[in-house]
């Protein structure tokens, strides 16, 4: 009779432990899916931010390229040649230039161009 209860006993103690593991796994397995959960919320809004900034300067570098485009440049050139030493702004993106420097830039530009 001693053995059977101390085996009852024993399975009880055994079934209140497997219990306890249970509950602390679940615990514990909720616990990394909240933080899964707010990992992907994080990661989800840095990439609409990311995304959104991707937007604005393609936008900024499109109407950069439109500005800088070598043909501007020739059309300024032709008019410095005729109008003196100085290029005149054609747009507030374009800075002015000496005629020095301007060659040395259409220069440069002619130079990756054709390579």
């Amino acid at each position: 009779m001693l053995t059977e209860e101390l085996l009852e006993e024993k399975e009880k103690e055994y079934a209140a432990e497997v219990k306890r593991v249970q509950v602390e796994w679940t615990g514990k397995t909720m616990s990394l899916e909240l933080q899964l959960e707010e990992m992907f919320k994080t990661i989800e809004q840095k990439d609409k931010f990311i995304t959104k900034q991707m937007m604005s300067l393609k936008e900024y570098m499109s109407h950069d390229i439109a500005c800088f485009t070598p043909f501007r440049f020739s059309k300024l050139s032709q008019h410095a040649h005729t109008n003196g030493n100085t290029i005149p702004k054609a747009h507030p993106h374009v800075p002015e230039y000496s005629e020095g420097e301007f060659h040395q830039w259409t220069r440069i530009q002619l130079t990756t161009n054709d390579s």
